[in-house]
């Protein structure tokens, strides 16, 4: 069985250029316990031969795989089944499960299935027929089962979900949040399991999320870092065996997503604590003291605590709790409803110190029988209204079970707090109000501020003087200036090209380029059409208040790294040669207000002039208001 978390593997060559080793590195750094290759599409090997000229790519697949195996990861393999001819394909993804021994395949079957009822019954029995009954084969379906399998539509219009679902040994659906307003990824899931447990109540489930962003035509999304956590929180609240997430090669690098270009979807999953199933620590037993002076900050509210309120609503007046007690405090309970909220409860930690906490309720073995307990999370960073997780209480015995890890906004009165009432949607079960922990895990970053922004050219003592494009240095374009860029197509230009004005051609070639402030890089490496590109996060100034987004782009030898702390008048590059063959080296240099430079550092409004205004200000202007006090300046 499938434990902890896991990655899909689409093209091997995307994901880090291939590199065994460097894959088996990251793997393990992010506590990645296994891996899915995609390794047939209908009756094809994957890659696919036709496109692997010299079986380049099979051979790197091979080498993957093996040091995966070595590693002590488990590999599975992925089939894309199409249906045209079912009983070859099955044979073909079964060849290349017995091939290199793999611990288990992934069916993913395609839309030419709908209807095609026969078909997906003989491409499973095949399929099992050739892997024999101990090799497990798990189903993965994009959409929810009910929504493909309605009893209201004529047969020859249903996807076999049966069918496949049946003969499988797990269900590993693709619960995709794709929305235009973002989409709620711990809903999403709820709902996607809540179909699957009533239809095969007795088969393990393991979802896969979105670790990916996409866009078709106007339409942009992608997955967001805290929606894998809240994604990931429901995944241990529901008490699952393990998690995966499409994909390596879309959550690291991915060019074309459109806010995400970096590593930060990888960075959210890899850095999501997951114990392996049964083994979390006794809850007696406390956490490894840390340096950090708040590491053994631990709050546990009972009902009684003076932290705790509750209340039965006025018209429910019979309604009652009841009381009893507990390992860690009184623990109150009380009859489920189907309809309505009769009586609430809440925790309020007061939480002083902002930083990343992980909220877990006690479970207790008796009168806490409801499957949907749906817990509040107040004041978690960036979410005006509150996160719910919902929580099987039926699935503890007198142990904490974590709701999940939240940044929690300390400047907010209500940080941390969490409401529950016994709006359950069953009845005859019951609820536990009962003691809540939260246990602190890390802290922000305390608050820094810049000294001023200096100009990102020129040499120190030009810098040092008040004309902000330093000595010969001009700006060739202007910012809101409307032109044709390297692809030949109209645009307003976000910012500075800063070009060496003098006789020479390409004077400002390997010229150094200098942070404008202090600050975080946030951004770091090559992006398609742009060549090098560095983004820093730079502090604001007591006046200015605000953190902005610098972008540094078409540079060369980039001397810093995202995470890097940098000071004013730090070297981080050259100046190199924008990718388009006919443009002359210059720097492009622009500076955002609105943090979309975080998300997607290739972020061209093109002619969306109101995105560039929105987005975009004057650098010119910005460093004029700006400048360091003249004793400050770097001479």
């Amino acid at each position: 069985m499938l434990q902890g978390k896991g990655m899909f593997i689409w093209e091997v060559q995307k994901c880090d250029a291939g590199d065994p080793a460097r894959l088996v590195a990251l793997a393990r750094a992010a506590q990645i316990s296994h891996v899915i290759l995609k390794l047939t599409d209908g009756t094809f090997d994957f890659p696919l031969p036709a496109q692997d000229t010299g079986g380049r790519l099979e051979q790197m697949t091979d080498s993957v795989i093996r040091a995966f195996q070595k590693a002590g990861l488990a590999v599975w393999a992925l089939t894309h089944t199409q249906g045209a001819d079912p009983a070859m394909e099955a044979h073909r993804a079964a060849s290349r499960v017995l091939k290199w021994n793999l611990d288990g395949i992934v069916v993913s079957p395609q839309s030419q299935y709908v209807g095609q009822h026969d078909r997906a019954a003989r491409f499973m029995s095949t399929l099992r027929q050739d892997l024999g009954s101990q090799r497990p084969i798990a189903f993965s379906l994009f959409h929810d089962p009910d929504s493909q399998d309605q009893p209201a539509l004529p047969h020859s219009r249903r996807f076999p979900v049966d069918e496949f679902a049946g003969p499988a040994d797990i269900l590993m659906p693709q619960v995709y949040w794709i929305a235009l307003d973002g989409g709620d990824p711990a809903a999403a899931l709820r709902g996607n399991y809540e179909q699957y447990r009533r239809r095969y109540p007795d088969k393990p489930y393991v979802p896969t999320g979105a670790a990916f962003g996409e866009q078709y035509g106007a339409n942009k999304w992608s997955a967001t870092p805290q929606q894998i956590q809240m994604f990931l929180n429901q995944v241990r609240a529901l008490n699952l065996p393990a998690v995966n997430f499409w994909s390596w090669q879309h959550a690291r690098n991915d060019v074309r997503n459109p806010y995400h270009t970096g590593t930060q979807l990888w960075d959210a999953v890899a850095t999501y604590p997951w114990p392996p199933a049964g083994d979390a620590a006794p809850d007696d037993v406390q956490p490894p003291e840390a340096a950090d002076p708040f590491a053994d900050l631990e709050e546990i509210i009972p009902p009684g605590d003076g932290r705790y309120l509750d209340g039965i609503y006025g018209r429910f007046s019979t309604i009652r709790f009841s009381t009893m007690a507990g390992r860690h405090g009184p623990v109150k309970y009380a009859v489920t409803h189907p309809t309505h909220s009769t009586l609430w409860a809440q925790w309020t930690p007061g939480i002083v110190h902002p930083g990343k906490y992980e909220i877990a309720v006690w479970v207790p073995g008796t009168h806490a029988t409801t499957r949907r307990g749906r817990y509040h999370i107040r004041g978690v960073t960036g979410q005006d209204s509150t996160v719910m997780v919902e929580l099987d209480q039926s699935r503890y015995y007198d142990k904490f079970v974590p709701l999940g890890i939240f940044d929690l906004d300390s400047s907010r009165p209500d940080a941390g707090a969490v409401n529950l009432t016994n709006l359950t949607g069953e009845s005859g079960r019951e609820i536990a109000f009962s003691p809540i922990r939260w246990r602190y895990l890390e802290a922000d970053q305390p608050a820094s501020l810049a000294d001023g922004y200096d100009a990102p050219v020129g040499t120190g003592q030009e810098r040092a003087l008040d004309r902000i494009w330093p000595g010969a240095w001009v700006d060739a374009l202007g910012f809101g200036t409307r032109y044709r860029d390297s692809e030949q197509s109209q645009a307003y230009h976000t910012g500075a090209d800063l070009n060496l004005n003098t006789p020479r051609w390409d004077a400002d070639r390997g010229a150094p380029v200098w942070s404008i402030a202090s600050g975080t890089v946030t951004f770091a490496g090559r992006l398609e059409g742009w060549g090098q590109v560095v983004v820093i996060r730079h502090d604001p100034t007591e006046s200015e208040g605000n953190a902005v987004w610098a972008r540094y782009a078409h540079v060369d030898r980039v001397q810093v790294r995202a995470g890097d702390q940098v000071a004013r008048g730090q070297q981080i590059a050259v100046i190199g040669k924008p990718e388009a063959p006919d443009a002359p080296y210059h720097l492009h240099f622009d500076i955002c207000t609105s943090g979309v430079l975080e998300q997607s550092p290739g972020h061209w409004p093109r002619l969306d002039y109101y995105a560039v205004i929105t987005h975009y200000v004057d650098p010119r202007d910005f460093l004029q208001r700006y400048r360091p006090p003249a004793h400050l300046r770097r001479g």
